[in-house]
């Protein structure tokens, strides 16, 4: 799956979860063109 970080209703980092919560198993590819590492370094 690729992940937006910026979605409207959820950010990226907050659906990453909870697919992560539902489906363990997945992967997921975040692409961006921020430079903010905070932004990357969620958890």
């Amino acid at each position: 799956m690729v992940m937006d970080l910026r979605l409207q209703n959820m950010g990226g980092v907050e659906a990453t979860r909870a697919l992560r919560e539902s489906f363990p198993e997945i992967k997921v590819v975040v692409l961006s063109m921020y430079d903010d590492e905070d932004m990357f370094s969620a958890r």
